[in-house]
C-alpha cells in the first residue's frame, strides 16, 4: 500500500481514501481514511515484509474476530474486517480525542473523581468483553491482555472507550505459541501470571486496570524501571504502598480498592471487570460528580488547541478529497478551465475580424475595429465554453446563477455590438452621380436583420432586405424613408462587399 503523500494528496486503498497515518506499532499501522459515503474511519492496516507473517497474520485475524463480536460503548467498534491490495485492514470508529498516556504528559492531573470515573468506564469495556458468550452460551472467555494507557481513547465528548484487541486471548482459538509461554502486552503493566507466561483470565486485565488507576491517582507506575527485568521482578513481587501515602487527599476506600486489584494472587482479586465496575460506581455515588460533563469541561479546558488543530486538519483532508474525486470524474475539467483563462482560442478569431473589417471598409470601421479590441468584445465567442464551464461539476453551486446571469448578460452584449459593427459598416453609401438634383442627398441605414443559427450551426449570417428598383428611385421592401440614389455599378459593388464580409464574420 502507498503511504499518503508529503503534499497531502490522498491514497486509495479500497474503497477508502486514506489522508494521514495516525499511529505505527510492530504489527500494523493506523490511518485515518474517509469512505465513500464521506464518513471517517481508522483504517488499521497490517504491516507486510516485516517478517512472523504467519503469527501477525494469525494476531490480526483474532483481533478482527473477537472486535466484530464486541458491541458496548466503552469499546471502539469495527466497521469491517476485509483485505485490499492484498493486505487486511480493520476498519473502525475514528475517535477524535486524546489517549490516556497523552493525559498524563499533561500540565495538569485528573482529579480522584475523574479517574475513578474513566477507570469504571474502562472496567465495563472489559467486563463485557470477559463476559461473553458464544451462540452455545458457552463463556468465549476473552482477555485484553495489554490494558495499558495508550490502548484507552478519551474523546473530547468526554466520551472513554477501550481499544486494540490485537493480542487478545479467546478460548476458540489454538495457537499455543501466543497463549502461553510467549510474553504478550507491556511489561510494566503486566500481571505476575503474565510476566511468567502461565494461562491468564479476566483477573489479569484487572490487575492491569488496577496498576494503571494507580498510575493516573499518584503520577506514577509503580513497576516500571529503566531495566526491561528488574520491571518484570517488580511485577512479580514489589508490594506498592497505598495511594493515600502519596496523595493523603484521596478516599480511603480507593486503598482497598487497588489493593484488591494488585494482589500478586489472582483468587484475591475482583473476579472481573464487572466486578471492579461495581466496586468503582459505589465509590463515585458518594463523591459530588457529574461524570461525563466533567471529562468533556477537562479535555475542552486542556486540550483545545490539539482540538482545534485536528477539526483544521479534517478541513484540509475534506478539501483534498473532494478536489481528488473531483478530478478522477473529470480529469480534463482542470485544463479546460485554465486554457480559458488564458483567452487563447480567442485572439486570433478578434484579429481576423478587425482585419476583414478594416480591408472592406478602410478608414470607416476603425470604431468597430477599436471595440473589438476590447477583450469585453469576446463573448460571441465565449458563448460554448462559457456554457459548458458552467455545467462542470467543479463549479459550486452557489457561483452557477452568477455565471448564468453573465452568459446572458454575453449574449445579449455580443448581438448588439454585431449589429452596431453592420450598421456602421453598411450605413454609408457614396454620394450620389444621378442627374437628379431634386432628391435629398441624405444617407440611409438599411435595417439588418441579424439570425443566430442553432448550436448544430457554427456561423451566422446576416440577411440583407431584399430590394426592387423602378426606374430611378430605389424601393425598399421594409424600410419606408428617403434614400439616396446610386448607379447600378455602385449598388452592385456595395452588395458584393457587404456580403464579402458578412461571410466572413
Amino acid at each position: 500500500m502507498n503511504e499518503p503523500s508529503k503534499n497531502g494528496t490522498p491514497v486509495p486503498f479500497g474503497e477508502y481514501l486514506i489522508t494521514r497515518r495516525i499511529a505505527r506499532g510492530g504489527m500494523a499501522e493506523i490511518f485515518r481514511a474517509q469512505t465513500s459515503t464521506g464518513g471517517w474511519v481508522a483504517l488499521k492496516i497490517m504491516r507486510t515484509a516485516l517478517g512472523h507473517d504467519d503469527l501477525r497474520q494469525v494476531l490480526f485475524d483474532r483481533e478482527a474476530q473477537i472486535s466484530t463480536l464486541l458491541h458496548h460503548p466503552n469499546v471502539v467498534p469495527i466497521f469491517r474486517f476485509g483485505e485490499a491490495d492484498n493486505t487486511r485492514f480493520l476498519a473502525m470508529e475514528y475517535i477524535r480525542g486524546r489517549n490516556l498516556s497523552q493525559l498524563l504528559k499533561g500540565e495538569k492531573a485528573l482529579t480522584p473523581a475523574m479517574v475513578l470515573w474513566i477507570g469504571r468506564a474502562v472496567a465495563q469495556g472489559l467486563g463485557h468483553a470477559h463476559r461473553l458468550c458464544d451462540d452455545h452460551g458457552q463463556p468465549l472467555e476473552i482477555v485484553h491482555r495489554d490494558v495499558s494507557p495508550g490502548n484507552i481513547m478519551i474523546g473530547y465528548n468526554g466520551a472513554v472507550k477501550v481499544l486494540d484487541f490485537g493480542i487478545a486471548r479467546i478460548n476458540t482459538v489454538s495457537s499455543p505459541a501466543t497463549q502461553t509461554g510467549v510474553l504478550q502486552g507491556k511489561f510494566a503493566y503486566m500481571s505476575p501470571e503474565q510476566t511468567t507466561g502461565e494461562k491468564i483470565d479476566a483477573r489479569s486485565d484487572v490487575f492491569s486496570l488496577g496498576t494503571l488507576l494507580y498510575e493516573l491517582l499518584t503520577g506514577k507506575n509503580c513497576f516500571r524501571t529503566t531495566d526491561p527485568l528488574a520491571t518484570l521482578e517488580r511485577v512479580k513481587s514489589f508490594r506498592p504502598p497505598p495511594p493515600t501515602a502519596n496523595r493523603p487527599q484521596l478516599p480511603p476506600a480507593i486503598d482497598k480498592i487497588l489493593a484488591k486489584c494488585l494482589a500478586k494472587d489472582p483468587k484475591h482479586r475482583f473476579s472481573d471487570g464487572i466486578a471492579l465496575a461495581e466496586a468503582l460506581a459505589r465509590l463515585l455515588s458518594k463523591l459530588d460528580f457529574l461524570g461525563r460533563p466533567e471529562i468533556f469541561s477537562y479535555m475542552k479546558a486542556h486540550f483545545a488547541p490539539q482540538c482545534a488543530e485536528e477539526e483544521l486538519h479534517f478541513d484540509e483532508d475534506t478539501s483534498r478529497i473532494a478536489a481528488y474525486r473531483a478530478s478522477q470524474r473529470h480529469p480534463t475539467a482542470t485544463k479546460s478551465t485554465s486554457k480559458m483563462a488564458q483567452n487563447e482560442p480567442f485572439t486570433d478569431s478578434i484579429t481576423a475580424r478587425r482585419s476583414i473589417c478594416e480591408a472592406e471598409k478602410p478608414g470607416k470601421l476603425r470604431a468597430v475595429a477599436s471595440l473589438l479590441d476590447n477583450p469585453l468584445n469576446t463573448g460571441i465567442t465565449r458563448v460554448v465554453p462559457l456554457a459548458s464551464m458552467i455545467s462542470s461539476p467543479a463549479i459550486e453551486s452557489k457561483e452557477r446563477p452568477k455565471l448564468q446571469g453573465y452568459l446572458a448578460g454575453t449574449l445579449l452584449f455580443s448581438t448588439a455590438l454585431c449589429a452596431l459593427g453592420m450598421l456602421i459598416s453598411d450605413g454609408y453609401f457614396q454620394q450620389s452621380a444621378s442627374p437628379q438634383k431634386n432628391l435629398p442627398q441624405k444617407t440611409r441605414l438599411a435595417p439588418i436583420m441579424i439570425r443566430i443559427r442553432s448550436e448544430t450551426t457554427s456561423t451566422s449570417s446576416v440577411g440583407i432586405n431584399e430590394k426592387e428598383h423602378s426606374g430611378n428611385k430605389e424601393e425598399v421592401r421594409g424600410y419606408t424613408g428617403d434614400v439616396e440614389t446610386c448607379s447600378e455599378n455602385e449598388r452592385s459593388n456595395v452588395c458584393k462587399n457587404r456580403h464579402s464580409t458578412a461571410e466572413h464574420i
